[in-house]
């Protein structure tokens, strides 16, 4: 699950092919409708389309800076276009994480729906924005990865993606985390 520019996507890519090449993994990528050739036809991975416009979101994060938007945003009824917005891109995360194909009107969907086991994610990895991802994987049941793809403050260090395993039951149980190694001369 990740909203943002094609940069903020670009990193989960890259994950997506790990798990997919190295470790036998089907991934879905569940992104803006934009990026659906990007992920399809130039990476090869399964893409599920949540709605919502890159440029929309953005602009709006460009024009209100911080946790408050300006009052001309307000007035401007911005902020009942925004919460339109992303109630369809939650949605579309939830049909994402659930659906066997991408499209609720998609007549092939419905049709394989009642033949065939739903498709269910076994493990959600997402970007802080796109906001559905801790409300879906508590429904159902599975652990949500955070990934946040720009730091957070300037830093000489290293980001490192390592395998750990995350349950005492099934030593098959694996987890990726993202950290920071940071050297302590010329860490910033």
């Amino acid at each position: 699950m990740v909203i943002g520019s094609r940069g903020d996507i670009q990193p989960f890519l890259k994950i997506a092919k790990i798990l997919k090449e190295q470790h036998g993994h089907r991934v879905r990528i569940a992104s803006h409708p934009v990026f659906r050739d990007f992920v399809q036809e130039e990476e090869g991975l399964e893409f599920f389309s949540v709605g919502g416009d890159p440029a929309e979101l953005m602009a709006f994060m460009v024009n209100n800076p911080g946790l408050v938007p300006h009052l001309a945003t307000i007035r401007e009824g911005e902020i009942q276009r925004r919460r339109s917005a992303m109630a369809m891109m939650f949605e579309g995360f939830w049909r994402a994480s659930t659906n066997i194909r991408d499209g609720e009107e998609d007549v092939e969907n419905l049709k394989m729906m009642d033949e065939t086991d739903p498709f269910v994610a076994d493990c959600i990895i997402a970007n802080p924005p796109s906001m559905a991802h801790v409300h879906i994987a508590e429904k159902l049941g599975i652990p949500l990865h955070m990934m946040q793809v720009l730091s957070l403050r300037r830093s000489n260090g290293l980001l490192i993606l390592a395998q750990v395993h995350v349950s005492l039951h099934s030593p098959h149980s694996n987890s990726l985390i993202l950290w920071r190694i940071s050297s302590h001369t010329g860490t910033r």
